[in-house]
């Protein structure tokens, strides 16, 4: 078999997407250090939106290996991506805190609600934490467990917004006392 330039790229291309899937196979269980280490380089980036909270989780979520699901159905509670092509496009459940907490509450094959009250023996890296400032029941704040204190009776966090890229969980809930919070065991 002669081989040219075009066989040789399909070949390397071919190597090259073969060695992906064997390091993120899809359908791949939820790696949560992925994600918490995708906080953690990306806390003190840049804003996409104004405000940026959820889609930093979302994209933290994604680095750990969940699936996007339900492309050009914005406003569903069953979608969830972000996506450039062919235009760009990103359900509500990406990027905004109360619509994550929906998409979240809707499927427990990827989330389960969990007490955001110490200790956090069933908290693990990656987990996320959300508040509801006004106890009105509108999630506003999404956030990503990225340590854990070796008592278990404090989360580490890492977020976009409340001034502070990485913050511990019984601080944020002390200059928040009169707010809701809920944890998300993520799969």
């Amino acid at each position: 078999m002669q081989h040219n330039k075009a066989t040789s790229f399909v070949t390397i291309a071919f190597i090259l997407m073969m060695a992906f899937v064997a390091i993120v196979p899809l359908g791949a269980a939820y790696n949560g250090y992925a994600a918490a280490d995708y906080a953690t380089k990306n806390a003190y980036s840049s804003y996409t939106f104004t405000n940026d909270c959820t889609n930093f989780a979302s994209n933290a979520l994604q680095a750990g290996g969940w699936q996007e699901t339900g492309k050009y159905s914005s406003s569903s509670n069953d979608a969830w991506y972000f996506d450039f092509r062919p235009q760009p496009g990103f359900s509500n459940t990406w990027t905004i805190a109360d619509s994550l907490y929906r998409f979240m509450s809707r499927h427990p094959e990827r989330a389960t609600a969990m007490s955001a009250k110490g200790p956090f023996y069933n908290y693990k890296v990656g987990d996320i934490i959300q508040i509801d400032y006004e106890r009105d029941g509108r999630w506003d704040h999404t956030m990503v467990v990225t340590a854990i204190s070796a008592d278990y009776n404090n989360l580490q966090i890492t977020q976009h917004g409340d001034n502070a890229p990485v913050k511990w969980l019984n601080s944020l809930k002390g200059t928040y006392s009169t707010a809701n919070f809920i944890g998300w065991r993520i799969k």
